[in-house]
């Protein structure tokens, strides 16, 4: 779970770039006044992750929203699986449903990629890693959605893990150069690491005395070589063009961590949609009387007759009644429902819901 200071000012962001000044659609469509379900559905099968950033941008929004997760992080999910649910008033629902899912989208689909990984190289020694390129501003999330995949992170940001890469090393002149400039700026406690295309590069490194040693697109059988040469002196990572088709042969060069890009810089977002499962019966019902009183001037009577049959039956039974009639395709046309010649739509609802229950 996200802190609430780190996590609101990644959703307070993105709320201002989506919804600006307001939902122009939403606000003109609806009255403010329905409430309801919406249910997150998975189109295809995923790893869920990120169910608490999903929850939390819709609070964020309203803060009367009810949100309940219907799996947790990190569990496989199937084509048409709930994966939870979000209550309350819709037209914020409806507002916030995009930035929710972004977030959701994105995180599922990182977790799933990643979990592909881990189980591409089952029962090898070596683990699979993350890197820095993830979105900008959304990394905390990305880097999450990894570990819910089973992956594990990299160093988080440029300042907390040494990294010597190719041009830094261009730049100092060389791997000795580059690793005692480093050891001579840096605390005891911190290792570093640095990135060879050879196994001239191997050689220098372990001279020089560094801790961790990146291969850097290398072929597979000139991993085998370093791996061999290196000796379980100090660990080894490959990184380079990892893909799902080459991992495992990477693996079993014997490397201990695998940092593969692709987990976060071109993930392919999970297939999930928000669909409006229920609306609260009293809303519709409510809305519905107040509008045919007006629009065909029903008498005290026929108001009264409604009002009496509305607190006589469970709230239960009205909404079972609208599903009846909405699995019919009889819909609402301006708040009359097509029905026997005088019988008022409400007592048709009540009708259809008695069955129903």
């Amino acid at each position: 779970m996200f802190p609430n200071h780190v996590i609101h000012p990644i959703i307070r962001r993105a709320l201002a770039e989506d919804v600006g000044s307001g939902d122009i659609t939403t606000l003109a469509v609806l009255t403010g006044r329905e409430a309801g379900t919406a249910q997150a559905v998975a189109k295809s099968a995923m790893v869920v992750a990120g169910l608490d950033v999903f929850g939390k941008t819709f609070h964020f929004f309203d803060p009367d929203i009810r949100f309940t997760a219907c799996l947790p992080d990190g569990q496989k999910a199937s084509r048409g699986e709930v994966l939870a649910e979000v209550s309350g008033k819709l037209q914020s629902i409806l507002t916030a449903e995009r930035v929710a899912l972004n977030f959701f989208q994105r995180m599922c689909g990182i977790a799933t990629t990643t979990r592909q990984y881990v189980e591409a190289v089952g029962g090898l020694h070596a683990k699979i890693l993350d890197t820095r390129k993830t979105v900008p501003g959304l990394r905390i999330l990305d880097k999450y959605a990894v570990r819910v995949g089973g992956g594990f992170n990299h160093r988080f940001a440029l300042y907390d893990g040494i990294l010597i890469k190719d041009n830094h090393l261009a730049l100092a002149g060389g791997i000795s150069t580059a690793l005692a400039r480093v050891r001579e700026k840096i605390p005891h406690t911190l290792k570093v690491e640095v990135e060879v295309k050879n196994l001239g590069e191997v050689e220098e490194a372990l001279g020089a005395g560094v801790d961790v040693i990146l291969l850097d697109n290398m072929t597979i059988p000139a991993m085998k070589a370093a791996v061999d040469l290196i000796g379980g002196r100090v660990p080894v990572e490959a990184s380079g063009n990892v893909t799902l088709a080459n991992v495992r042969q990477i693996a079993e060069a014997g490397v201990d961590f695998i940092s593969v890009g692709a987990l976060t810089h071109s993930v392919t977002a999970a297939d999930i949609s928000l669909l409006i499962k229920e609306i609260d019966g009293f809303n519709i019902l409510f809305i519905g009387i107040v509008t045919e009183a007006v629009l065909n001037r029903l008498s005290m009577d026929d108001i009264g007759a409604f009002i009496s049959l509305l607190i006589s039956k469970p709230m239960a039974k009205w909404t079972a009644g609208l599903q009846m009639i909405d699995n019919r395709g009889v819909s609402p046309s301006g708040w009359r429902i097509r029905v026997q010649p005088k019988e008022p739509w409400w007592l048709r609802i009540a009708r259809e819901g008695e069955k129903a229950g």
